[in-house]
């Protein structure tokens, strides 16, 4: 991280805490692809203090995921079908490192 001005992280969000930790530690901008957690939005004041750029939500989602929910609202609509509550349902699934406890991965979370 020391050699590097940026970092971009694509751990799982329960991790982001300890990178934007290091960041600050280090002086380094960051990158991540998930939501911005309370512990994350915690490190905002900081980061702004000291000159350096958090970006959250850049990646899969919020982007991919809507467009493709889209395309499949539209094609519903254009064959005359319906979404909504008394109608067909529509459950949405983003790409994303899972942080399931029972997963075999090489990494731990953190403790919540």
């Amino acid at each position: 991280m020391a050699d590097h001005d940026l970092v971009v992280s694509l751990l799982p969000y329960a991790f982001h805490p300890r990178v934007g930790r290091c960041c600050l530690d280090h002086g380094r901008h960051l990158i991540t692809a998930s939501y911005v957690a309370p512990e994350m939005q915690a490190l905002d004041t900081e980061a702004r203090d000291k000159g350096l750029v958090f970006l959250n939500e850049i990646g899969l989602d919020p982007g991919i995921d809507h467009m493709s929910a889209m395309r499949i609202i539209d094609d519903v609509h254009a064959r005359g079908g319906k979404i909504g509550v008394d109608h067909l349902p529509l459950v949405l699934r983003s790409g994303h490192l899972g942080i399931d406890r029972t997963a075999h991965v090489p990494f731990t979370p953190p403790a919540h």
